[in-house]
């Protein structure tokens, strides 16, 4: 006797075809929460490197920096000779350690940076792809 193969029941099928739908839905619905996340932290990233930089300048050619707190949505501040106005919801924090001066910043969304620490020596810090994307004041 010869056994014919057993057809998977519609059922299963379409049970298969959902549970993959929602496996794909999943993965979109991440990738745009993080895409929206690191839409939300550029801005961030570029004024706390470029205030790391202005401080890098002061560094190499004062000897010193200078220790601020710039709070969301202020006006412009003079670092140095050089104006820097933050962008829109953009706190930052500049502080001395050990010789160095280290800037932190944060956002309205409640995301902050790591400090970086630069004493006019070695290389400055580099906006990189940040480079150009944003215009300051």
């Amino acid at each position: 006797m010869t056994r014919t193969p057993r057809r998977t029941p519609r059922w299963r099928k379409a049970l298969y075809a959902l549970v993959g739908l929602a496996v794909v839905a999943g993965i979109v619905v991440g990738l745009l929460a993080l895409n929206e996340r690191q839409d939300r932290t550029r801005p961030l990233y570029h004024d706390t490197l470029l205030m790391a930089g202005l401080q890098w300048d002061l560094m190499k050619s004062r000897g010193r920096g200078v220790r601020m707190s710039i709070e969301a949505d202020s006006g412009p501040v003079l670092v140095g000779v050089e104006p820097f106005h933050p962008l829109p919801g953009i706190s930052l924090v500049v502080r001395k350690r050990d010789g160095e001066f280290c800037v932190q910043g944060s956002n309205q969304h409640g995301d902050q940076t790591d400090w970086v620490c630069v004493d006019g020596t070695g290389s400055r810090p580099d906006l990189g792809s940040l480079e150009g994307e944003f215009t300051t004041g």
